[in-house]
């Protein structure tokens, strides 16, 4: 079955992806934990934590943290207008 060992390898790389990248991201997460706001530059980085830090660490130890740093993050621009007085 060639279409099956094809998907059973896409299957597994993309399970290791996912854990090299939680493995990349977690010490991120821990350093932002404790931020009152988490101000980003980079609109495409800024996506990264706010948007796909959750789905990334879903169903982990780490799900809860991951949501509570989303809901802190800003790009740069965004807080600017947000928080202006």
């Amino acid at each position: 079955m060639p279409g099956r060992n094809r998907l059973l390898r896409t299957a597994a790389v993309q399970l290791w992806l996912l854990a090299e990248a939680r493995a990349i991201a977690t010490p991120v997460l821990k350093k932002l934990k404790d931020a009152e706001a988490v101000v980003i530059g980079s609109g495409s980085c800024g996506a990264m934590v706010k948007k796909f830090y959750p789905e990334l660490f879903k169903d982990t130890p780490h799900a809860e943290l991951a949501k509570q740093v989303a809901a802190r993050t800003w790009e740069f621009s965004d807080f600017l207008v947000s928080n202006s007085a």
